[in-house]
């Protein structure tokens, strides 16, 4: 039995194009998806979405540039002091909002444990910079930091017990409220020390 093949004959007469993942059973074909995961098919964005992606970069590229640590870092010199400020109180508020996010999800009785995760690894960072400005002596930088203070009031206080002892009354307390209010002011105002 000889098939000869005729020049106009379709192709899918003489050949079995049948799909390798086709199954004959019954006599019926069934088709099966191959195995594996289906491919992702994601539509084509229209021009809303691509201008809705744009206005959003845009938008995100005015935040970032106004943000006060980009700020500070764009300084010609950022004084080293302002920036490490800034980190600390973005580390905190990340933190705080991390906390919301943990009280929020369990008031849903959904899992937090991801958020508290997160959360902890924000406040060991921030108490490992803490540790390492208090190491470094950075605190004394800050005048209206608690260990400018002391220092400052056992400075006072030191000053006043001489004034005491080598001044009459009217003349001591007079020169007490002149330290004192000299004292307030600086701690007001720290760049006056400067």
């Amino acid at each position: 039995m000889e098939t000869s093949l005729a020049l106009n004959q379709p192709l899918a007469e003489v050949l079995d194009l049948t799909p390798s993942h086709a199954l004959v059973h019954d006599g019926l074909v069934k088709v099966q998806r191959p195995r594996g995961r289906p491919k992702k098919v994601e539509r084509k964005p229209d021009l809303s979405a691509i201008d809705y992606a744009r206005d959003l970069n845009a938008l995100r590229r005015a935040w970032v540039d106004g943000d006060a640590l980009v700020s500070l870092l764009r300084a010609e010199a950022p004084d080293v002091n302002d920036v490490v400020q800034e980190v600390r109180l973005q580390i905190a508020r990340e933190c705080a909002s991390l906390k919301f996010d943990v009280e929020h999800a369990a008031e849903r009785g959904r899992d937090a444990s991801q958020l508290r995760v997160r959360r902890l690894d924000g406040l060991s960072k921030l108490a490992s910079l803490e540790l390492a400005r208090l190491k470094l002596g950075q605190g004394m930088d800050d005048p209206r930091s608690p260990r400018s203070r002391r220092a400052i009031q056992a400075f006072v206080s030191v000053i006043e017990q001489a004034l005491d002892e080598h001044l009459e009354a009217p003349a001591a307390v007079v020169l007490k409220e002149r330290l004192a209010r000299a004292v307030e002011r600086c701690l007001a105002d720290p760049d006056i020390m400067a």
